[in-house]
C-alpha cells in the first residue's frame, strides 16, 4: 500500500471521492463517548477527521510516509506509520477501528480484516469500505483514455486463489465474518463524483493509483498522448466545468467478539 505519489495530487482528484464515506463509516462503528477510533490507512486524513468531527478521539496510521505527513500536517494527532496485515499496535487497544478504502489494496485482504479486529476492543465495532467488482465511471473515463491514446493497460492483478474475496455484498460479508467479526451489516452505497476536469488530471500526473503508475511510465510521447486523449474525452463530457462520475461503495460492519 506504499507509494501512492503526491499526497496533494490525490487530495485534489480521488480524495473527494474517497472522503463520501466516511461519515457513513464513522457512524457504522456507533457512538462515539469518549473511546479511540483509529483510521486505518489513513491518507490525507478524511476518516480521522470525520471521526474527530463526531467526538472520537482520533489515531491515524498509514504506510505512506508523504500520506502520514500530510495527515499530521492539517491538525490532526500525529500518524503512526504502519501498514496492514501488521499494524503496530497491542490486542483490543481501539474503541472503534475503520478503513476506508484500504483493504481492497492489501495483499492478504483476509489477513488485514483480522488484524483490523485484533486491534478492536471486545464488543467494539469494526468498519470498511472497498470498490466493488464491476468499474465505476471514473475507472471507464481512465480505461478510455488508455484505449484512445494507444497505451496498454496494465493487466488485471488477480489475487491468489484463497486470498482474494468476491467485491460484492455477499462476498464481503464473507470475508467479514471469516475475520471472526459478529452483528456483521454490509449494503452497497452510491457515491458521486464531481470534478472540475483539470483536477482529476493530476491524478495521472500526480502518480496517484493505477492511472498515475500507466502515466509515469510512459515515455515523453505517450504522457502526450494520454493527455491529448483525456482533453478530448472530458471535453464531451464536462458540463458547466465539471464531469459528473457516478459510481458505487461497498461498506461492511461487524463486532469483535
Amino acid at each position: 500500500m506504499t507509494g501512492w505519489g503526491d499526497p496533494q495530487a490525490y487530495a485534489a482528484s480521488f480524495g473527494p471521492l474517497c472522503a463520501q464515506t466516511v461519515d457513513a463509516v464513522v457512524e457504522a462503528c456507533g457512538p462515539a463517548g469518549r473511546g479511540m477510533f483509529l483510521d486505518v490507512g489513513c491518507g490525507t486524513g478524511a476518516l480521522g477527521r470525520a471521526a474527530a468531527r463526531a467526538g472520537w478521539r482520533a489515531v491515524l496510521v498509514d504506510a505512506d510516509q508523504a500520506m502520514a505527513r500530510t495527515a499530521t500536517s492539517s491538525g490532526l494527532a500525529p500518524v503512526v506509520v504502519g501498514e496492514l496485515p501488521r499494524l503496530p499496535f497491542a490486542d483490543d487497544t481501539f474503541d472503534a477501528v475503520g478503513a476506508n478504502f484500504v483493504v481492497n489494496h492489501t495483499d492478504d485482504p483476509r489477513a488485514a480484516v483480522r488484524e483490523l479486529a485484533r486491534v478492536a476492543a471486545p464488543g467494539r465495532r469494526v468498519a470498511l469500505t472497498i470498490w466493488p467488482e464491476r468499474l465505476i465511471a471514473v475507472n471507464e473515463l481512465w480505461n478510455d483514455v488508455m484505449v484512445a491514446a494507444q497505451v496498454e493497460p496494465p493487466p488485471r492483478r488477480a489475487l491468489p486463489t484463497g486470498l482474494d474475496f468476491e467485491r460484492t455484498v455477499p462476498g464481503l460479508a464473507a470475508l467479514v465474518r471469516e475475520a471472526g467479526l459478529a452483528d456483521v451489516e454490509v449494503h452497497e452505497a452510491a457515491v458521486v463524483l464531481r470534478i472540475p476536469p483539470a483536477d482529476l488530471w493530476r491524478a495521472a500526473d500526480g502518480g496517484i493509483a493505477t492511472i498515475g503508475a500507466v502515466y509515469r511510465a510512459q515515455p515523453p510521447e505517450g504522457r502526450v498522448r494520454m493527455r491529448e486523449a483525456f482533453d478530448r474525452i472530458t471535453a464531451a463530457a464536462e458540463r458547466d466545468g465539471l464531469l459528473v462520475l457516478p459510481g458505487s461503495a461497498l461498506l461492511a460492519a461487524g463486532s469483535t467478539r
